[in-house]
């Protein structure tokens, strides 16, 4: 089977996109055509003209269709010109979605050098196939022009600070990291929004551990990993980081100047761990 088959024939959802993006629209629009699964219970519809912008992140987007190709070969789907023929045909589709709402699309094309120096140094780990990916995505999409009719951040890995409520789907936490404002995550796939209290749900899990205890923060994020770009710490120390987290009776709203107070009386080596990198966001 050709490869241009295989992108074409991907499984879509609900609008001529792929599933994953597809399944997300879902909880944002009225579907426009079959639906994959009309016995899934679609999460609460999320009103669009409450927010002023939607970032998306293309690595999501170009992920999405990939995973919804049946082929294991994935570089090879990329390697192929047709893949970003079916990329800007999906950017273009939801752009004209949301050209009927009160909502600006914002297209977002970070590159995580820094990120993953900074988040990663210190520690021993081997590359995971999500780390290899985007590296791939990350050379091809540096030839790549997009049409300027596209409202397009790329080549930072940062974001503006957006002056409405914004909406962001990507599947790398650390954009999650960005000083925007009011911001809130759309996921891919589930259709779920998911406000600041529930981030703590893209630390890399640790067993059934209580993660709920814990905010969304950078620390944090060096330490426990998200398991895609950025890698944890070792696992006693994690454990460790836990522990603490329980015994100060944390939550998703503690302060960052409470955690470094109680790593710093409970565990010198996290503190000094924690202090010894430069933030990047």
């Amino acid at each position: 089977m050709s490869i241009r088959i295989v992108l074409t024939d991907r499984t879509m959802s609900s609008f001529p996109v792929s599933i994953g993006t597809g399944l997300m629209l879902e909880s944002l629009f009225n579907p426009t055509q079959a639906r994959y699964d009309d016995k899934r219970e679609i999460p609460k519809k999320i009103k669009l003209d409450d927010y002023g912008y939607h970032v998306y992140n293309i690595y999501t987007l170009a992920r999405n269709i990939l995973s919804a190709t049946p082929s294991k070969e994935k570089n090879d789907l990329l390697k192929d010109h047709y893949f970003l023929d079916i990329l800007f045909d999906e950017m273009f589709v939801l752009e004209s979605l949301y050209a009927t709402t009160k909502c600006d699309i914002v297209f977002f094309l970070p590159d995580y050098t820094k990120v993953c120096q900074a988040l990663n140094n210190g520690k021993e780990y081997t590359q995971t196939k999500d780390y290899q990916l985007y590296g791939t995505m990350l050379a091809l999409f540096k030839k790549v022009t997009f049409s300027k009719d596209l409202t397009l951040i790329r080549d930072t890995f940062t974001l503006p600070k957006f002056d409405k409520k914004t909406l962001i789907t990507t599947n790398y936490p650390t954009d999650l990291l960005n000083k925007v404002g009011n911001l809130a995550l759309m996921e891919s796939h589930t259709g779920k929004l998911k406000e600041r209290s529930e981030w703590y749900t893209k630390y890399h899990k640790l067993g059934s551990k209580p993660m709920y205890l814990l905010p969304f923060m950078e620390e944090l994020l060096y330490i426990l990993g998200e398991g895609n770009l950025i890698y944890p710490v070792t696992l006693s120390l994690r454990y460790l980081l836990l522990a603490i987290a329980e015994k100060e009776h944390w939550t998703t709203r503690t302060t960052h100047d409470k955690i470094i107070h109680d790593f710093k009386k409970n565990s010198l080596e996290l503190y000094n761990l924690i202090i010894g990198y430069k933030k990047v966001y």
